[in-house]
């Protein structure tokens, strides 16, 4: 699972008052082992495995997919992830990952 932290307050299209809340810098750093399943197995900073959520199932057989996520453009990844897409330049305005949320929803 993933979490998100409250950013700013901000006005949508129709000037309802949010909050965005957005992916931590540190969401996908290896640090935070509780994303590497197994434990010895985690990707470069930036990047978590989905595997263990999707698999195919084909009949009695199930297979892991080899699913990876991580913020747009490899936004905060380490830097040899980044490098190995040309052309990408991700900055925190065009590629952070949020959500805007109006307060009063219950």
């Amino acid at each position: 699972s993933v979490y998100m932290t409250y950013n700013s307050t901000m006005k949508n299209l129709y000037n309802i008052e949010t909050y965005r809340f957005t992916l931590p810098r540190d969401m996908f750093y290896t640090d935070n082992t509780g994303f590497c399943v197994p434990s010895n197995s985690c990707l470069p900073d930036g990047l978590f495995t989905m595997s263990v959520c999707e698999k195919l199932r084909t009949g009695p057989v199930e297979i892991d997919l080899p699913v990876v996520a991580s913020n747009p453009h490899f936004l905060y990844a380490d830097q040899a992830v980044q490098a190995s897409v040309i052309g990408l330049q991700p900055d925190d305005t065009s590629h952070l990952s949020y959500v805007d949320i109006e307060p009063m929803t219950g």
